[in-house]
């Protein structure tokens, strides 16, 4: 039996951090037009939705066949707009049923097709997992080496247990690196909410982390996106 899959690619107009991210080109193509590129290859996304109030997007992908644009409200394009009333309206806007929702935020472009189709592939072979998120190690960065300042300018651990501990004997803990999220349909439309337990991790390398929310991810975003790009073979 085929599944449906539908694959949203919010990318609003506005935006804080970095005005106009979702238009910023790696290598000559847009943050919006990377997570579509990988929508349309992968084998098991059957509709791909650009939600969007930016009428630059909309204008380019506007005409394509193989892509719907939502034209987004301008009560959900401001950053106090939760994405999932943005799904929502998505959803309610097709006049379909889908089994998964897969979520591709253009500000984490190092994804590969094959990345989003393992994804894909394992939730639906396996009834327990109601979603899936990518996630990547992180050594250095520990919650064991964090701390609460208190309202006296004091410190305090946020994870006590950890804070002596060697790095090497730390439990390792993993980071939402922004890439992919996956659900199943009916219990997005049951919670709204695209991270549902069971949750499964779908670990990606974070040599290769990169979530483009400041200036300073846009100054490193080219050189992290070729790093990945030649070491997979892209």
């Amino acid at each position: 039996m085929t599944n449906n899959v539908l694959a949203i690619i919010p990318a609003r107009a506005n935006s804080k951090g970095v005005p106009g991210k979702n238009k910023m080109k790696l290598n000559g193509v847009s943050l919006v037009g990377h997570a579509y590129s990988i929508a349309s290859k992968s084998k098991f996304v059957t509709d791909i939705v650009i939600s969007t109030d930016d009428e630059e997007i909309i204008e380019k992908f506007l005409h394509k066949d193989d892509v719907l644009v939502h034209r987004r409200i301008s009560k959900l394009a401001s950053d106090e707009s939760p994405i999932s009333d943005t799904i929502c309206s998505v959803i309610s806007d097709l006049d379909k049923k889908f089994d998964f929702i897969l979520l591709l935020q253009p500000t984490s472009p190092n994804r590969s097709a094959t990345d989003i189709d393992i994804c894909i592939n394992k939730i639906i072979k396996s009834s327990h997992i109601n979603s899936i998120v990518s996630v990547c190690k992180m050594d250095d960065i520990h919650p064991g080496r964090m701390y609460w300042i208190s309202e006296d300018g004091s410190i305090e651990s946020v994870l006590k247990k950890y804070e002596t501990t060697r790095r090497q004997d730390n439990k390792p803990v993993y980071y939402r690196n922004g890439a992919i999220y996956l659900v199943r349909a009916k219990f997005f439309n049951d919670k709204k909410n695209m991270i549902i337990s069971p949750i499964y991790p779908y670990i990606m390398d974070s040599e290769y982390l990169l979530n483009i929310d400041s200036k300073r991810d846009k100054l490193i975003a080219e050189t992290i996106h070729n790093y990945w790009i030649e070491n997979n073979n892209l």
